[in-house]
């Protein structure tokens, strides 16, 4: 397989990667089993690739419309479901192509080996210039380092300036750490959060600043690599912290449950249960992901 075309794969399909949170609608089976959101996402982007990998070459997405992207990130079982914003991502994924074409030859690879290995450098590490693409304009870069960590752990990327390493923190994240009370709110904010009120955008990243702020210091003094925290914090949001049913308050599923690769067994209790100011209550149920309509962050 082309290097090249594996390196684009993981960059467009980063690109598209949001809008999952705050709106589950996404779900349905493909193929060998069923998903949800960003899952789905990109099994439906893999099953694309292995049928037809020159889809992912600046070429083809600088032509791509809503409607094939409506078309392609599809399901019907076991019930029709189509992505959200098709208009919108297509639009992400030919400005990705155009700025890729116009400044590293349509080849991610190459912004990657321009990087030294830096994600912030005095020449443009890897962060900086994924900023230049509208779809990784994020002020705290949450797809820029998901992507990094997509990279690095298969080798692509080998950061050398590991002390720059953040955590990428989206809607599920956020939802984490208020039911812990890793972070508060005050009372107006919370309210609205519980209400469903929208967020605006400075309101999300102040959140969302804070929240990364403190899972740098969770990953520093529990030692933990804080990619391996948020693998850990993004299966407890799926597992055990779920958004609408905690499993302090209903029942665990421990037949799906992914956070088992990383605890030998749990017997169906949140591990996090004993540290977390919400355990069992009203409150847990109540705090959700921010409502932050019109972005394409997370």
């Amino acid at each position: 397989m082309n290097d090249e075309i594996v390196f684009n794969y993981f960059f467009f399909m980063t690109a598209l990667d949001f809008g999952f949170s705050f709106q589950p609608l996404f779900y349905g089976y493909v193929k060998d089993g069923f998903y949800e959101g960003s899952k789905l996402l990109w099994r439906l982007g893999k099953v694309r690739f292995d049928d037809d990998s020159n889809f992912f070459t600046c070429s083809s997405m600088l032509t791509v419309t809503g409607r094939s992207v409506y078309d392609w990130l599809r399901v019907d079982e076991p019930y029709p479901r189509r992505i959200n914003l098709p208009d919108v991502r297509a639009f992400l994924l030919r400005d990705a192509a155009y700025r890729l074409i116009k400044d590293y030859n349509g080849s991610f690879k190459r912004l990657v080996e321009v990087c030294n290995d830096l994600l912030y450098g005095s020449s443009k590490g890897f962060i900086e210039r994924l900023s230049e693409f509208k779809a990784f304009r994020d002020p705290l870069g949450r797809k820029s380092f998901l992507l990094a960590k997509f990279l690095s752990r298969r080798g692509f990327f080998n950061f050398k300036d590991a002390e720059n390493l953040e955590i990428p923190v989206d809607g599920k994240i956020c939802r984490i750490a208020l039911r812990l009370g890793l972070i508060s709110l005050d009372d107006e904010s919370m309210n609205r959060l519980i209400k469903g009120g929208q967020f605006t955008a400075s309101e999300d990243y102040a959140v969302r600043c804070r929240v990364r702020e403190s899972l740098k210091l969770v990953s520093a003094f529990s030692n933990v690599d804080p990619l391996v925290l948020h693998d850990f914090l993004d299966l407890l949001g799926e597992s055990c912290c779920r958004s609408s049913s905690p499993v302090c308050v209903a029942e665990c599923n421990l037949e799906r449950c992914e956070l088992l690769r990383f605890l030998v067994n749990c017997n169906g209790v949140c591990p996090l249960l004993p540290v977390c100011e919400s355990k069992g209550s009203e409150r847990a149920i109540k705090i959700r992901e921010l409502n932050v309509p019109n972005t394409w962050y997370y």
